[in-house]
């Protein structure tokens, strides 16, 4: 059952499964932790797709008082499974094209959550990428830091966490902003005939 305590302990026994494969397989770990919410008031596509399907269920007269402008909170909660498919589609449609390229993952997981305050769907996932994380590694190398001085709270660990942040910027700021950034994928990255779709967690 869908989000019941055993599914979830299923999920987290796949996620651990594949990150302890990378770990020993290609020697990364997840490169990028994203979250992505939902500007449900904003969108005008979902606007749209929310005022066809009160038309299609309601007629004329029950989509003349859902969709006021003083009901816009009470429409999104009464045509919640509406939302929720619509954020579901652009999130997987978010991750396969923008992320992909950006990114450069191989391996991806995400899961839907939903706020506790307003109730709205966001997500959260980590990104696996081959050659960012070898980029990453061999820049943070460049900068003499070691991953302990990152936590090490020593003057000198946090002169080192410094360099290393200011070069890791350069580097996430865009293609060319630091040597290695960029580019073709690192030689010694798995087969992109290996790669597997994202995966995700279940709504």
């Amino acid at each position: 059952l869908k989000n019941s305590p055993m599914y979830w302990r299923g999920e987290h026994t796949k996620l651990r499964a594949l990150q302890q494969f990378r770990r020993a397989a290609h020697g990364d770990v997840p490169t990028y932790f994203q979250t992505n919410s939902m500007a449900e008031f904003h969108w005008p596509q979902m606007r749209a797709l929310l005022e066809e399907y009160v038309w299609a269920t309601r007629g004329a007269e029950g989509a003349a008082e859902l969709l006021s402008p003083d009901r816009a909170r009470n429409l999104l909660l009464e045509c919640s499974h509406v939302v929720v498919a619509y954020f579901d589609a652009r999130t997987v449609n978010f991750w396969s094209t923008v992320l992909r390229e950006v990114l450069e993952y191989d391996d991806a997981w995400w899961r839907l959550e939903f706020a506790k305050g307003r109730g709205a769907a966001h997500a959260h996932g980590l990104a696996m990428s081959f050659s960012h994380h070898a980029q990453r590694e061999k820049l943070l190398a460049s900068t003499g830091c070691s991953v302990n001085e990152l936590f090490d709270k020593t003057p000198e660990s946090q002169a080192a966490a410094s360099r290393a942040a200011e070069a890791l910027w350069g580097w996430m700021s865009g293609p060319g902003a630091a040597d290695g950034a960029g580019g073709a994928p690192h030689p010694d990255a798995p087969d992109a005939r290996l790669r597997v779709p994202p995966q995700r967690g279940g709504a």
